[in-house]
């Protein structure tokens, strides 16, 4: 389903934490969920990152993508499952590294 459709809504994502080599990915859900963050050169992606805490209570999200090369545009697509387990999933969203 889009990440559009969550209930209660969904503000960001907002990078953040930029060392070259990671970035922490930011937001905020309307209602507890669990989330993932595929990312990668390309729309295979081939690398994924979760929360290392999840529970019934999380609405802030601060995801790290790690192992980044510099100069590199990475995609990345955010994956979100509520109490009622549906999938939300974001568009594909690119990101340039400094």
């Amino acid at each position: 389903m889009p990440l559009e459709e969550l209930p209660g809504g969904f503000e960001g994502p907002s990078l953040l934490e930029d060392t070259g080599t990671s970035v922490v990915i930011q937001f905020t859900t309307g209602v507890p969920t669990v989330c993932s963050v595929a990312y990668g050169t390309d729309t295979s992606y081939g690398r994924l990152a979760t929360m290392p805490m999840m529970g019934s209570t999380i609405r802030d999200h601060a995801v790290s993508l790690t192992g980044l090369r510099l100069n590199t545009t990475y995609g990345y697509r955010i994956s979100l499952t509520d109490k009622r387990a549906p999938i939300y999933q974001s568009r594909i969203s690119s990101s340039p590294r400094p």
